[in-house]
């Protein structure tokens, strides 16, 4: 978790907000930044977004999208992306379409690397 932690805050085109209240991490939201040829820009993708239990509910997460949404602005991006299961509470309660996400219709396929690492 350190490396790959450390990696994404010394990339320039990644990074990540963290929501604290009495000292205490309370939201984080990872993010990344790449060109895509598909959308002819550069896409801003949300890679993690977690909310503590005990602080769901009071607008943590969305002040993290709002983050994320205003440097997605200032850094060119045409679109924002996030990948979610379907059988998670803020998916069954429609957390993101509240705030302003559209759901693709998308499927996702995964290969994993042979011999790779997996956390």
């Amino acid at each position: 978790f350190r490396r790959a932690f450390g990696g994404v805050l010394r990339d320039r085109d990644s990074g990540i907000f963290v929501s604290c209240r009495q000292g205490r991490l309370i939201g984080l939201l990872a993010w990344s930044l790449r060109p895509m040829l598909h959308i002819a820009g550069r896409l801003f993708r949300i890679d993690e977004l977690v909310v503590s239990n005990a602080a769901r509910g009071q607008g943590v997460g969305r002040e993290l999208l709002r983050a994320a949404h205003e440097l997605a602005r200032r850094r060119g991006a045409l679109r924002i992306e996030l990948l979610t299961n379907r059988k998670r509470e803020s998916y069954r309660r429609g957390f993101y379409a509240k705030n302003g996400f559209d759901e693709a219709d998308t499927a996702v396929f995964r290969s994993d690397i042979a011999g790779a690492r997996t956390p």
